[in-house]
């Protein structure tokens, strides 16, 4: 067993008295672990980690799930072809896009922040303006939560959004790339 704090606290799951999780079978559920030891030399550069985030943006598929421009279709599609589904449903689309803008805001903030700290001006810009851009997104669903994806011009709306966020994120691959 093992049990400890979680930066998700709000996660369902079997918690102690004091807050903590508790996770039963967690060797099962392991990908990697990390052992602190002696430090070590650094074995890739920022133009490595650089090179290889600009190798992963190219991807349209990953470990099965889409990636890249393709995964900004798919998301697009989803908006687009809301005006069928029902209010259950629409509350599920609207998790999925919630789960999807927050996760994507974040990893474009940080992912700029490193791209401009490198020198890669440009790119660290384009990534901020799709995190901030994120944000204009959720403007349109923040009250409302799935009901505002009913709304033909709301729906609109945020595909233009994610049609602007896709291009940003095609030119900071292809500024990476040069």
């Amino acid at each position: 067993m093992l049990i400890g704090w979680s930066h998700f606290q709000s996660e369902p799951g079997e918690q102690e008295m004091n807050g903590m999780f508790r996770q039963h079978d967690w060797e099962k559920a392991l990908w990697k672990a990390v052992i602190p030891g002696q430090k070590t030399q650094r074995t890739l550069t920022e133009a490595d980690v650089i090179s290889f985030g600009a190798d992963m943006m190219r991807q349209t598929q990953v470990d099965g799930d889409l990636a890249g421009t393709a995964a900004y279709d798919a998301w697009i599609a989803a908006i687009l072809g809301a005006e069928n589904l029902g209010a259950p449903d629409m509350e599920a689309l609207h998790e999925y896009h919630h789960n999807i803008l927050f996760n994507l805001a974040e990893l474009r903030c940080w992912g700029g922040k490193f791209l401009r700290d490198a020198g890669r001006q440009e790119p660290g810009e384009c990534f901020q303006a799709i995190h901030d851009t994120c944000w204009q997104i959720d403007a349109v669903t923040r009250e409302q939560k799935g009901a505002a994806l009913m709304d033909k011009c709301n729906r609109e709306r945020i595909v233009a959004l994610l049609e602007q966020m896709k291009q940003l994120d095609l030119r900071v691959r292809a500024a990476l790339l040069a």
